[in-house]
Order: C-alpha cells, then structure tokens, then sequence
C-alpha cells in the first residue's frame, strides 16, 4: 500500500488562499467593468433618446403649426376658389354671347331679305289691315261676313307661316358645344331668420351698372334670368315687395335681398330649386346651349377674410373681367 500525501505546509495553504482571492477579485472586477460598460451605454442611449424626443418635440409643434395655417387660409382658398371659377365663366359666357349675337344678326338679316319680298309685304299689309282695321269690329259682323273674313285672315297667317317660318317666335340657336355656368346663393342667418339672401352671377357688373350703355346679350338675358327666380321665392315668402340691392365684386355682378323670414334651409332650398327650374325653362339659355345651376356655399364663403388681401392675380382678373364682353 502507497504511503499517503504528504500534507500541506501553511505557506502552500496561504498561498493557495491569496491565488483563488485574487482570480475572485479579476473576476468580479471584469464583471464590474461589463456593468460599467453597459451603464455606460444605457446612458449614451438615454442621451441619444433625449435628443431624439427633443427634435420630435421640436417637429411636432411644427406640424401642429402648419395644421393650424391649414384652418387658417381654408377660408382663403375657398373665397379664391369660388371667385377664380365664376370669373372663367363670365369669359366663357362673354365668348358665348358674342356667338349668339353673330347667330342674331344672320338671322334678322335672313328675315330682312325675306321681307322685301313683294308678295310678302302685300301679305303683311293686308294682316296688318286685318289688325287694325276689321279686327276691333268684327264682332259686329253679320256671321256669314265675320266668318269670311275670319277665314281670310287665317289663310294670310298660313302663307306668312309658311313663308317666314316662326321668324321672332324662338330664339335662334348656336351651333356649339354645352357649357355650364353657376349662380352662387348664400342665405346670411345671424339670428335664426333668413336675413339677407345673396347671390354672385357669372357676368360682369357692367351688366348692370352700365345697362344703358351696353346692348343687350347672353349675361343680360342669365341676369334677368335669376332676378326673375329671386323675386318669386320673395313673392312664396310673403315679401312681394322686396327690393334687391346690386354691387359689383371682383369683377362680377352680386346681388343682395333683405327678407327677415324664413327658415335658413327652406330659403336656401326655395332658391336653389326655382333658379335651376327658370333656368332650365329659359328658351334663351336653351338656344344659347348655357346650362346655368345654382351653387349653395356658407354665407362667410362670400367675403374675403378678415386681415387678408386679394391676391394680384385676383386683381389682375378682376380687371380682366371687367373688360370682358
């Protein structure tokens, strides 16, 4: 049997003591370093975290800055947007009444030539006779007399029928493509009540500031048009008497009725339905191929906001349109 190992010496013990204490010590010295290391960085991201939260901030008052100038200049771009489509269709409606105008003129030359007709003007005198002359009276008449020359008359009228066609009965039409135009109404409500009624027509004031000195044409004929329309919805209202009071605004003719009555929505509906229905029934419009609609928009809609100019090329269109036709 081996004789057993010898036992250790207390410097071997010693110093088998200070090794494993200093491979302790390396040991949870490298696992405080790692901590370190990884406190560190946690706190360059926090750092990083920081800053990213800051230019957040910073991009979201942004944003929310820019929302609000988008709430803001709406209002603008729906005043601008109104008026810059309006203003396309008073030059396309001055374009329009100048052929309509030309139509006019061929027609009334085609109805001149047809008038120096001998056996026409022999056949327009004897109406006219008829007219003046035999018609006043003819109830006196024996029957057999009334009815001869009652049959008379109506052969005139057949021949002038046949020659001249229904010359003046309709309007002459333009051979071109359909165009649309709108009439914008606002009911303004302050209180509840139907206050004011307005509209902004498609042509240019002039048509009613200067209507002494410019012919009559196509926006003279939409104007009257929608007068007709106003004054009819006054009339359902119980305001026959209702005056309308006229402007021009950027160019354009608008139009003004005090009621003080009337449901808001009721007023703006009665309007909106009997424009479209005059409209519609005009056999002007109809020659002219002019569909005109109404075009509801909120009052405020109407006016340009408060603090804010006219853009230049507003004005320059303004100034365009004045021009027009």
């Amino acid at each position: 049997m081996a004789d057993a190992s010898p036992p250790r010496g207390v410097a071997d013990a010693l110093g088998e003591v200070t090794r494993r204490q200093g491979e302790e010590e390396a040991r949870h010295r490298a696992e405080l370093a790692e901590v370190d290391q990884e406190v560190e960085s946690l706190r360059t991201a926090m750092a990083n975290l920081q800053q990213q939260l800051q230019a957040l901030g910073k991009f979201r008052e942004e944003l929310v800055a820019r929302l609000e100038s988008v709430s803001t200049g709406a209002s603008q771009r729906t005043y601008e947007a109104i008026f810059q489509a309006l203003r396309e269709q008073a030059q396309a409606l001055s374009g329009r009444a100048a052929a309509v105008a030309n139509v006019a003129r061929s027609h009334q030359l085609s109805v001149d030539e047809q008038l120096e007709d001998e056996e026409i003007k022999t056949l327009l005198t004897e109406y006219q006779q008829f007219k003046e002359q035999v018609e006043p009276h003819i109830a006196s008449f024996p029957d057999s007399y009334r009815a001869v020359l009652e049959g008379k008359h109506q052969e005139v009228q057949e021949r002038l029928r046949e020659a001249l066609g229904d010359a003046g009965a309709e309007p002459p039409e333009v051979e071109a493509e359909a165009m649309n135009a709108d009439v914008v109404v606002a009911v303004d409500a302050p209180q509840g009540v139907a206050e004011v009624v307005m509209m902004v027509l498609p042509v240019i004031e002039h048509v009613q500031t200067a209507w002494a000195e410019r012919e009559e044409d196509l926006q003279t004929w939409l104007a009257a048009r929608a007068m007709q329309a106003v004054y009819e919805v006054c009339h359902a209202f119980g305001l026959p008497g209702a005056q309308a009071m006229y402007g021009g605004h950027q160019g354009l003719l608008a139009v003004e009725v005090e009621l003080g009555a009337g449901e808001p929505a009721a007023v703006r509906t009665a309007l909106s339905e009997t424009l479209d229905r005059v409209f519609a029934s005009a056999p002007e419009l109809q020659a002219a191929k002019v569909e005109v609609r109404a075009q509801p928009v909120d009052v405020d809609h109407l006016f340009p906001p408060e603090d804010e100019e006219i853009p230049e090329e507003a004005e320059a269109a303004d100034e365009e349109v004045s021009h027009a036709g």
